[in-house]
């Protein structure tokens, strides 16, 4: 709790940023008091953990609400000075990598959100939008852009079952390559 206090601290207290603060520290105090549940439970002295729990008989016991998690989850899938300074020091991915085609379909979904709109407003596919006019061929391209970075997102692995199971003679057909070490 009091890493995020020195953040938000260090970080000149962003007002932008109280969702999140508000939301680790109900979640530590939520940790801590199951913490606490734990270690009365399994006090070997009943009386002593009796009184300890006299002390604190309701704790918090309370998860962060709900209203607060969607606060946070909106700051951090939508762009924002919020995003850039929690993601400021993460690993951006390398082209081909999944936290680089992860980062790449968000930027790329975000850029047509307002084609997207405007289209389902009109209750039309986006076929039916180029056709009429509602969107350039250039917008719908930069859609199906966008679709395709959310599809390479999500797309899985498929793998034989046999392979799997550790029943198959055969080796797979697959072939991994190695991956050097970050440096």
């Amino acid at each position: 709790l009091s890493a995020v206090l020195k953040r938000w601290e260090e970080e000149g207290r962003q007002n932008d940023d109280l969702p999140l603060v508000g939301w680790c520290m109900a979640d530590g105090i939520a940790r801590i008091n199951r913490a606490f549940d734990g270690v009365f439970a399994n006090m070997p002295n009943r009386f002593v953990a009796t009184l300890l729990w006299l002390m604190l008989p309701l704790g918090f016991r309370r998860e962060p609400p709900d209203r607060l998690t969607q606060a946070c989850a909106e700051l951090i899938s939508s762009p924002s000075a919020v995003r850039e300074r929690l993601t400021s020091g993460l690993y951006g991915g390398r082209d081909g990598d999944g936290v680089w085609l992860l980062e790449d379909a968000f930027k790329k979904v975000i850029a047509v959100e307002e084609l997207l709109r405007r289209i389902k407003d009109e209750h039309v596919d986006l076929k039916a939008a180029q056709e009429s006019g509602l969107v350039s061929d250039a917008e719908a391209r930069l859609v199906k852009d966008a679709e395709t970075a959310v599809a390479k997102v999500v797309e899985v692995d498929d793998f034989d079952s046999r392979e799997l199971s550790g029943l198959s003679k055969e080796k797979p057909q697959r072939q991994i390559e190695p991956r050097r070490a970050a440096g």
